[in-house]
């Protein structure tokens, strides 16, 4: 069979659900790819990790098709009027840091640019109030502007933070032989073996700056009452390499990566739910839909459902025991919330 164009592909599938680059609420189309077609790669789901596969497998030559069961594209990544018209909010990530390290992003791996991803690295990084009117704000690559504001609070840990910031700064270019031998290597690694809020009681005095990095540091998704997470007690010296963000919001990376992925001839279909496995010959061979459509794959299938669901969607015995018995005992850690506000108005801070 001749690979399947976008074009030719959207002449047989008019009802085709589109990207979905609308609000949540925009009324899902549930046609799809005709089953007929065959893909070098089937995709199941469409959050950002899924995509970004799918770009490099359509960058390789590949053809994909990107089956998500949701009537938009995006994941955790995504970005939409809920409130209100007009004032567009991130429904869940924000901050795209690890994106910006990724060879994707960082060696123009997956240019992005001309699809309308384009981050930003603000000078300030974060800012903490309190409730009696103190304040911490990290400022990018400035340890002793950040210091300054942690002064008020604390000398002491206003030069903790500046020398510790220094060790910081050494350890970070070290290779892992001078990390495990280094008086800074050392040092790093026992407090990262202690919880974090043992490690903020060790490092700083001041209980608002253990707070502000306790707090800053639980955005990883981690308590701080956890062995191993000494980490989180300097959090403010990580936040100094900044925290960049997409203009437009974080959705602007899942509607790139669909736009890229379609300039290269792959196929995205939303409301697609994927609700089981095709096993031929002790290999995964395709998908099949909650609807009852079949999809076939000559290379593989991609998936980031959850492990939860996925063992579920073939025989179990196809599962290696180990993979089972992690799965089994699985389950979920802490939650965040993020509150998110419409107004008319700048804000006036007290501090």
């Amino acid at each position: 069979m001749t690979p399947t164009s976008r074009r030719n592909f959207l002449k047989k599938t008019a009802a085709l659900a589109p990207l979905a680059m609308t609000s949540l609420a925009a009324k899902a189309q549930q046609s799809g790819p005709s089953s007929s077609d065959q893909f070098d790669y089937i995709i199941a789901g469409a959050g950002h990790n899924s995509l970004l596969a799918a770009a490099y497998l359509a960058k390789a030559g590949n053809t994909v098709l990107v089956l998500e069961g949701r009537a938009t594209i995006g994941g955790g990544v995504k970005t939409s009027e809920v409130l209100l018209p007009g004032f567009r909010e991130d429904l869940c990530s924000t901050v795209h840091s690890a994106y910006a390290a990724n060879p994707a992003y960082r060696d123009n791996e997956i240019d992005l640019r001309e699809f309308g991803y384009d981050l930003m690295d603000p000078e300030i990084v974060v800012h903490i109030p309190f409730l009696d009117g103190a304040s911490i704000t990290v400022y990018r690559d400035d340890p002793n502007r950040t210091a300054e504001t942690i002064a008020k609070i604390s000398k002491k840990d206003s030069e903790t933070y500046k020398r510790l910031a220094i060790l910081q700064a050494k350890y970070s270019k070290m290779s892992q032989t001078e990390r495990a031998s280094s008086r800074e290597g050392k040092f790093w690694r026992q407090i990262g073996e202690l919880s974090g809020y043992d490690a903020a009681r060790q490092l700083w005095e001041s209980p608002h700056v253990q707070a502000a990095n306790l707090t800053t540091g639980h955005f990883s998704g981690n308590a701080g009452s956890d062995l191993g997470m000494g980490r989180q007690a300097y959090q403010l010296i990580t936040y100094m390499s900044g925290r960049p963000i997409p203009r437009g919001g974080s959705g602007m990376l899942s509607d790139a990566l669909g736009r890229y992925i379609e300039a290269r001839n792959g196929v995205i279909a939303t409301s697609k739910p994927v609700q089981e496995l095709i096993i031929e010959g002790g290999r995964c061979a395709g998908v099949e839909c909650v609807d009852g459509t079949r999809y076939r794959a000559r290379k593989g299938v991609v998936s980031t459902i959850h492990i939860k669901h996925m063992i579920d969607m073939a025989p179990r015995e196809l599962w290696s025991d180990e993979l089972l018995d992690i799965v089994d005992i699985w389950q979920p850690e802490h939650a965040m919330f993020a509150f998110t506000y419409a107004l008319s108005a700048r804000p006036t801070y007290s501090s």
